[in-house]
Formats: C-alpha cells, sequence, structure tokens
C-alpha cells in the first residue's frame, strides 16, 4: 500500500517542487519510503508502505526497455500466479514486488491488464513511447484515484488534497457534488466536491493521449447468470470454499495480519477461518463505547473467546472537537458516516501490533445482511394490493407512526407513490427530496435545475445486470454506498495510519460466484445471510448467530445533546453558514432547536451539514485543522 500522483505537461519542465508537495501531503499513507521519477514533460511520486520494509519495493517501476513506467497503490493478491504465467511469455522481473505484474500485463495485454487482477488497487501507467498515461482503480473502488485536467496535460493522485497543490486548480464547488453528498452522505464517483477533480470511476480505466481523456469500464457484476446447483447445501461449501481461498490468498505474503473483529457474523467468520489455518493465536481487533446500547464489545469478546484469539478492545469517548478537524482534513471532501471516529480509533490502536487488518467489509452485500433487504421485499407486495386497500393501509399506518414512530408506512408510501427504487433510496439517504427543497437556498436550487442526486440509485437498480428485486438493492448498494461511503471510510481511516487493510468479501472472484446464487439463499424467511449462518453454526457461538444486526452506530445523538451541544450551536447557527449562500438559514436553526429539545430527532442530518462546514474552513476558507 502507498500513496501515488503525478504530473503530465506537454511543452514544459515539470515543477518539481509541486510534485514534491503533492506527495509530502500523503505522506501518511506511504511513511517507509519515497521514489521520483523526472521525465522531458513528466514527474511521478511514490511513497511506499511495506510490511516488509522491501526496498526494492519503491516506485516508479520500469520495463525491461526502460520505456513503460508503473505507480501502484494497492496489493495484487494472485500476483503468483500471473508471474509464472508472464515468465512462461518470455518476461523478465527485476524485483520481488507483486505489483511488478501489472508492468508485464500491460505490456501483454494493454489496456486490459486490470481484468486479470484479483486485489486492491489504484495504477498509473505512463507509456513513454505512445506518451500516453492509463489510470485504474480496483473492481470496487477500495483504493481511491483522483485526476484534474491541465490545459496543456493532466495530475493524478491517491487524495484529494495532493491535486490542490497545483496552483492551476480552482476551488470551484460542484453543485451536483454537494446534493450527491447531502443526499447520501458521501459525494458519488465520478463527481468530486471541487468542479475541476473527478475520481476515476471503479472498475474502470482512463486513458490519457494528445489532451483527450477516454474512460472505459473493464469489469462489471453480474447477477443474471445462475449456478445449477442441486442441493443448498452444495451452495453453502462453495461459498464457504471461495472464501476460504480468498482469505487464503490475502494472507499468503507479508507479516501475520490482525482481524478488525466487530462481532457480527461476517468479520467473525474471517476470523475464524484465518484461525483454523494459523498456528498461532491471530490478534484480532474491537471498539466500543461508554454507551451500553451501542456496544458491541461483549459480543466480540465472545467470539474472541471462543476462538481463543489475541484479543485487544478499545473503548472511545473522542474529543469530538479536536478529533473531527483533523479527520475532517483527512477525508479530503465531506463525509458523513460517524462511524468513520471509532474507525480511526482502532485503526491508531492497531497499527501498533500488526501492519495489516481484515475487515469484514462487503459481506452484507454479497450475502444479504443488511435489515433494509427484506424490509424492502416486504414492500414489493404494495404494488399487488388494490389501490383503495392501501389507501386504507397508508391511513392507518400514519396513525401507527404517529404514536410509535414506525417508519414502515413512509417507506410503504414510497414504493406506492415513487416505485420500489425510491423506496429503497430513502432508506439509503439522509435528505428526502422535501427535505432538500426546504434545506437549500434559492441559488442552490437554480444551479441545480433538474438535477437530482437520487437518479443515481434509480439508474443502479434499473440496470439490467439485476434479476430480481434483492439483486437490484444488492446492485445498487456496491454501486452506491459500498464504494462511496464503506470503502472510503476504511480506506482513509486505515491510511492516516499506516495500517493496510484487506476484504475478503471483496474479493472479485467470491463477489462473482455470490451473484450467481439465488438470492432465496442469501435471504430465507426473513433471515439475512440465510447461507452464511447455516454453515457456521457449529463454528462460532450460537448468539452470535441469532443476534440481530445491529450496524455500526456510535452514540452521537447523545453527544450532541450533552457534552457537544454548544458545539454544534457555535458551527451551525454561525454567520458564515448563512454567507455561503447555500442554505436557508432558518431551516437549519429549526432542526438545531428541534432536535436540542427532542421534538424531532436529526442527528444523522446535523452530523452531514456539520462535517460540510468544517470542510468549508479548512478546505476553502484555509483554516488549519
Amino acid at each position: 500500500m502507498s500513496a501515488i500522483c503525478g504530473i503530465i505537461e506537454s511543452g514544459r519542465p515539470v515543477r518539481r517542487d509541486i510534485l514534491e508537495k503533492m506527495s509530502r501531503l500523503m505522506r501518511y499513507r506511504g511513511p517507509d519510503n519515497q521514489g521520483f521519477w523526472y521525465g522531458k514533460e513528466a514527474g511521478f511520486a511514490h511513497r511506499l508502505l511495506s510490511s516488509l520494509s522491501s526496498k526494492e519495493s519503491i516506485q516508479p517501476l520500469t520495463s525491461e526497455k526502460g520505456n513503460i513506467l508503473l505507480l501502484c497503490d494497492g496489493e495484487i493478491y494472485n500476483f503468483k500466479e500471473l508471474r509464472k504465467m508472464l515468465k512462461s511469455k518470455g518476461h523478465t522481473f527485476s524485483s520481488s514486488s507483486d505489483n511488478e505484474v501489472i508492468l508485464h500485463l500491460y505490456e501483454e495485454k494493454g489496456e486490459a491488464c486490470a481484468s486479470f487482477l484479483r486485489g486492491t488497487f489504484a495504477f498509473a501507467i505512463w507509456d513513454i513511447d505512445a506518451r500516453k498515461l492509463l489510470l485504474c482503480r480496483d473492481h470496487f473502488g477500495k483504493k481511491p484515484l483522483v485526476y484534474a485536467e491541465l490545459k496543456h496535460g493532466i495530475l493524478f493522485a491517491s487524495e484529494l488534497k495532493a491535486l490542490l497543490a497545483h496552483p492551476d486548480l480552482s476551488r470551484t464547488i460542484d453543485h451536483q457534488a454537494l446534493d450527491g453528498y447531502i443526499t447520501f452522505q458521501a459525494v458519488p464517483a465520478p463527481h468530486t466536491i471541487f468542479s475541476d477533480i473527478k475520481k476515476v470511476p471503479s472498475a474502470s480505466f482512463l486513458v490519457w493521449h494528445q489532451g483527450t481523456i477516454r474512460i472505459e469500464q473493464y469489469w462489471q457484476l453480474n447477477f443474471t447468470e445462475d449456478l445449477s446447483l442441486s442441493h443448498k447445501k452444495e451452495y453453502q461449501e462453495l461459498m464457504w470454499a471461495t472464501l476460504q481461498e480468498t482469505v487464503k490468498l490475502q494472507t499468503s505474503s507479508g507479516s501475520a495480519p490482525g482481524v478488525f473483529l466487530s462481532g457480527g457474523i461476517d468479520s467473525s467468520a474471517i476470523a475464524a477461518i484465518l484461525n483454523a489455518a494459523s498456528t498461532t493465536a491471530i490478534k484480532t481487533f474491537s471498539v466500543g463505547f461508554e454507551e451500553e446500547s451501542f456496544n458491541e464489545l461483549h459480543y466480540a469478546k465472545k467470539v474472541a473467546n471462543h476462538l481463543h484469539t489475541d484479543h485487544h478492545e478499545l473503548i472511545v469517548k473522542p474529543d469530538i472537537i479536536s478529533l473531527l478537524p483533523k479527520l475532517v482534513w483527512h477525508y479530503n471532501e465531506p463525509f458523513g458516516d460517524s462511524s468513520m471516529i471509532p474507525t480511526y480509533c482502532l485503526s491508531q490502536e492497531t497499527k501498533k501490533l500488526v501492519t495489516v487488518a481484515l475487515n469484514g467489509d462487503g459481506g452484507d452485500e454479497a450475502l444479504g445482511g443488511y435489515t433494509r433487504y427484506w424490509q424492502t421485499l416486504l414492500l414489493s407486495g404494495a404494488k399487488k394490493i388494490p389501490r383503495k386497500f392501501l389507501h386504507l393501509a397508508r391511513t392507518a399506518g400514519h396513525a401507527i407512526a404517529k404514536k410509535y414512530g414506525d417508519r414502515f408506512f413512509e417507506w410503504l408510501d414510497d414504493a406506492a407513490e415513487s416505485g420500489e427504487w425510491y423506496a429503497y433510496a430513502r432508506r439509503l439517504s439522509c435528505f428526502s427530496r422535501p427535505q432538500k427543497q426546504a434545506l437549500y437556498s434559492k441559488d442552490l436550487l437554480y444551479s441545480l435545475k433538474e438535477y437530482d442526486a437520487y437518479t443515481l440509485a434509480k439508474k443502479a437498480w434499473s440496470h439490467h445486470n439485476a434479476k430480481d428485486t434483492l439483486s437490484a438493492m444488492l446492485y445498487t448498494d456496491y454501486q452506491i454506498y459500498l464504494s462511496n461511503v464503506l470503502l472510503v471510510k476504511m480506506d482513509i481511516a486505515t491510511m492516516a495510519h499506516g495500517l493496510e487493510s484487506r476484504s475478503p468479501f471483496l474479493d472479485p472472484l467470491f463477489v462473482e460466484t455470490l451473484a450467481k446464487f439465488p438470492s432465496s439463499l442469501k435471504i430465507g424467511r426473513f433471515t439475512t445471510k440465510y447461507l452464511l449462518k447455516k454453515k457456521v453454526r457449529g463454528l462460532l457461538p450460537p448468539e452470535i448467530i441469532r443476534r440481530k444486526k445491529m450496524g455500526f452506530g456510535i452514540p452521537i445523538n447523545i453527544w450532541m445533546k450533552k457534552e457537544y451541544r454548544n458545539f454544534i450551536q457555535d458551527i451551525l447557527l454561525d454567520g458564515r453558514v448563512a454567507r455561503r449562500s447555500l442554505f436557508n438559514r432558518r431551516t437549519i436553526e429549526t432542526m438545531v432547536i428541534d432536535h436540542l429539545t427532542e421534538k424531532e430527532s436529526h442527528t444523522t442530518r446535523l452530523w452531514l451539514l456539520l462535517n460540510l462546514e468544517l470542510w468549508y474552513r479548512i478546505f476553502v476558507d484555509g483554516e488549519e485543522p
């Protein structure tokens, strides 16, 4: 793992001071070493985070003829197999680096090279003879890669803040990106919060050649194919064998990894597989809170005791006033998932003992783990109910909702009036369409015109690769929630401390295999992760299999109303928020007052606005974090 960046400017030498500053701004991503390369019109920098501290991994790597350069942030897990194949075709390797296979794959396969990789990666290839730059991201966008066009060239980097070191880039806000953040708590790719900067999409490559840019997708998840196995047991064993192979592949080289253990079934399954293959006790790491309703530590400890791991716990009670600006700086863009706080703190502690940590990211999407899946499947039946009875049900439901706070009939309304895709998108979103209309200023509404970030969910939901309602939900989550929120949260939080994270559930072979399984084996009888729960009986404590999904929530609502009450008011009711001309000041005031007086809960929405304002102060106003 590492950080990469580069500048290409036709007809002028690269400004070394800018490239060095770009590299320096990402030092924490690669604290072990660094490498630079300068050519006639191009310059590249690489910062190394190495679990082996291998000097030969310093990049750029060059081809045998010296005409092709490679920079890579990531790990290629199937590099041994690829190395063997490439050697049989006459390629000579100059290092033992797993990244070098990309260089020779490009020589052999050209732009299609990424489709052969199983790994976590973002790489750049500079073809000197063709004067062509290739930028590429892994299948799910686990590793970040951003770029910006210049008048006579292009620059790229692992993180947005590095690009801002270039004086030719403006800090003009992309209002569509802002709407995406307000809707889905993170800026969706290919946007970034700045108009001049874009993200390379996941599972895609970008080619820059003589001032033109072309972007193509090299891989796409397909739910339309089916495996025709005879019995549920066969699906169960195939799922487990594929997951075991993936864990083995991701842990076959380098130092012994640890495991982020939440006490949920995904991370517990990863820990069980790794533990069974290890001759010594594996290290597991968990985070919890003083507030018992948010604390999962007892579940994690039960798994750790059952597997006899070397277990480490952390209780988080952060000083948000000092920590949050630092996190905002690390995340580069406005980011609204509050679980970034415990993930960041846990990563800091984990790095003290290991350099690599496995996690359970992607398990919910592959196996059907979110509660919203079966809830939305219930809603799909609303289409079959005659409108007369549906109206009566909704009327009764609103009365129930008013008394008990049950949102079910709100979702029923969405399904009946706007369709299943919108009902599901509302489960992913933070602000509804009416709430956004009330929040946004007239200027922002005019700027957006007819644009609405909800259409991103509609596009994913309606994609031809989904064969049924559950598949549409899974595909939508892969495209919007996983790639833009969960993976960004994990990458930034871990790399801020020079910790490498790996996600076995996001191996493309595993995901492709599970996409061919019947949906009934993912959610059966309203039981999420039906197949996985069947398999781990006897491997994990029964309480872990039976427990309700908790999610990685934090007690931010409690903190907001108590020790950080004044902090929320000081930031959100400050005159600077109004002077930005983005939001309706009265709407924000009402939200703050209603929340603090417990008239109505706006925890997530206020958290989004708080992070956005702190981001503005650091990245636009120029305040120190």
